[in-house]
């Protein structure tokens, strides 16, 4: 055979991956229902409707009942949705583990118009307890139970920020300041906090603290490894974009040219979902959903091109095995969707 002809097959056959790469199917799509007067809210930094997926496929939502105006926290397990209640009171869900283990904050016990930080497990929950703080709530756990969150102050009536560990509550700091933090396998800790004024993303490593994701940066996720995802505002932009730090360096996810656009998460592969915001074609405003994986952003309908009447909406939570979950519309009915990988990438 010719040397011409030995290099035709293969350069043909690359020729057909390229050409259809984007449009081959590379996830299945999952219909999860909430139920006719049910839907999820969207209201960051706390409100993102499915809060978190873990390695099991076990989802976290807070819901909303429209006809009663009722917000619950719920968790998916394979028998369904089951609402997580503490001794009869409804609780704010934020996080969860791959252990199936819930935090957020849920009414005191003790004084229904305070506060408290709430761990809870296979139906059942206890409060973290504060002494003399009006408000306190977790916010984060990572798989060996360590939680993270935010209190008030009632003596500087100032958020700050902290760490309970093994039974025993640590205070971050003033300087720390205490939005929305987070905590990985690793022990590391991302929090927002007031740099000069100006919000900062400040990261808490090995006894260590440095400010992370450049100007106006604010975090919604972390992985194992460290990296963070969230939005900031970098020099040529006119507005927020969506970022990730990572290995000391800041990326921008987006063109300059772009509008809005924030990162919600992030897994171990560095798989990321967020949303940016553009326009239909009838000029109408839309959360466009992204998923970004090895340096390319795509949209969710590209990875499931034959997807019959779905809009996916915004993909809120992805896990290491891949799965990607968020809240959307599905013959014009809301409702949570997942989808799965049809070839797991190692």
């Amino acid at each position: 055979m010719r040397e011409e002809e030995s290099l035709k097959t293969p350069l043909l056959c690359l020729l057909a991956v390229f050409c259809s790469f984007g449009n081959a199917q590379e996830f299945s799509v999952q219909k999860i229902p909430l139920g006719p007067t049910w839907s999820g809210t969207f209201d960051l930094p706390y409100h993102r409707g499915i809060h978190a997926i873990n390695r099991r496929g076990e989802l976290l939502a807070i819901l909303h009942n429209e006809e009663t105006d009722y917000f619950g926290s719920f968790i998916f397990l394979r028998s369904g949705w089951e609402e997580i209640i503490m001794a009869g009171r409804p609780v704010f869900s934020l996080a969860m583990n791959r252990h199936a283990t819930v935090v957020g904050g849920t009414a005191s016990a003790q004084n229904p118009n305070v506060a408290r930080p709430f761990v809870w497990s296979k139906g059942r929950g206890r409060e973290i307890q504060f002494n003399d703080s009006p408000a306190a709530w977790a916010t984060s756990i990572n798989d060996h139970g360590d939680v993270v969150g935010s209190f008030v102050n009632a003596a500087q009536s100032e958020q700050r920020a902290f760490l309970f560990r093994k039974n025993k509550l640590y205070d971050l700091g003033q300087e720390h300041g205490g939005t929305l933090p987070l905590i990985n396998n690793a022990g590391d800790i991302a929090l927002g906090v007031a740099r000069s004024g100006v919000g900062a993303v400040l990261l808490l490593r090995d006894g260590k603290t440095n400010f992370v994701g450049g100007l106006q940066a604010f975090q919604f996720g972390m992985n194992n490894r460290g990296d963070i995802v969230g939005y900031a505002l970098f020099r040529g932009a006119a507005t927020h974009h969506a970022f990730l730090y990572r290995d000391g360096e800041t990326l921008d996810l987006q063109a300059a040219e772009e509008p809005f656009g924030i990162a919600l998460a992030i897994n171990d592969a560095r798989e990321i979902v967020g949303y940016y915001q553009t326009t239909r074609s009838d000029g109408t405003p839309y959360d466009q959903g992204f998923f970004y994986s090895r340096g390319q952003r795509r949209k969710l309908s590209q990875l499931v091109p034959d997807n019959g009447s779905w809009d996916f909406g915004i993909p809120s939570a992805i896990n290491d095995e891949g799965q990607i979950a968020g809240m959307g519309l599905h013959e014009g009915q809301v409702t949570a969707y997942l989808l799965t990988p049809l070839k797991r990438r190692k």
